[in-house]
């Protein structure tokens, strides 16, 4: 009886050493990731901590998309004379960035966003740059550096649903209105390996690896207009 409540003590213990180191392991690892998360961001780039989206669509369709939707949400564009879309300088070839700045009426925040051409011009990069305070616009909270990990998942889960879903259902809207032809995108993983899927008459599925950007950012994501 002695020796096996000796045998069922040193289980017990071998098991709580398991689970500390285990639950030591992960807590590293966990903050070694969110270290390189916030002070380091992507791996190069003006902008290495967006949170960025490519969407089959031109820029040209997605803001004639931003602009449709402040027609019907006024809390879209910022008040107080914020600037809402910006002009590109077409003569400076480094002026690679259209900066739009739109609307949480719930924060009173300013969410700071650009748009990019792809190589492929039916491709723009669409992405979630900083949040800013109403009072104090100038002050930038950086998504994905300046945030915890739980609240810095909220704000893109947030955003994603009040702007870039949003975006997507007025592109897809006026395409399938027959103003443009319908096509869908598909989705990048970190591996950048894109897969996408384009409708024209036939179905036609490819993989393939896209180009290189001059200004990468942290990870990609790209949407589905189709509804599966």
């Amino acid at each position: 009886m002695l020796c096996a409540t000796i045998n069922n003590t040193q289980t017990k213990m071998k098991t709580k050493k398991y689970l500390i180191i285990i639950l030591t392991g992960f807590l590293f690892f966990w903050g070694c990731e969110e270290f390189f998360r916030r002070k380091i961001g992507g791996f190069a780039g003006s902008y290495p901590f967006v949170e960025y989206w490519d969407i089959k669509a031109s820029e040209q369709e997605i803001i004639d998309a931003i602009k449709e939707l402040n027609k019907t949400n006024l809390n879209f564009r910022p008040p107080n004379n914020v600037e809402f879309i910006s002009t590109r300088d077409t003569s400076n070839e480094q002026d690679y960035w259209l900066y739009i700045d739109l609307y949480y009426p719930d924060t009173k925040e300013i969410v700071h966003t650009w748009t990019r051409p792809d190589f492929d011009p039916s491709v723009t990069t669409f992405a979630f740059v900083s949040l800013s305070s109403l009072n104090n616009p100038t002050e930038h909270r950086l998504i994905n550096s300046d945030f915890w990990y739980i609240a810095n998942k909220r704000q893109i889960n947030k955003f994603k649903r009040t702007f870039v879903d949003k975006i997507q259902e007025q592109i897809d809207k006026k395409r399938k209105s027959g103003t443009r032809g319908w096509q869908n995108g598909g989705r990048c993983t970190n591996l950048n390996i894109c897969t996408s899927i384009n409708i024209s008459g036939l179905l036609n599925i490819r993989t393939s690896n896209p180009p290189l950007r001059q200004a990468p950012a942290r990870k990609m994501k790209l949407l589905t207009i189709l509804d599966m």
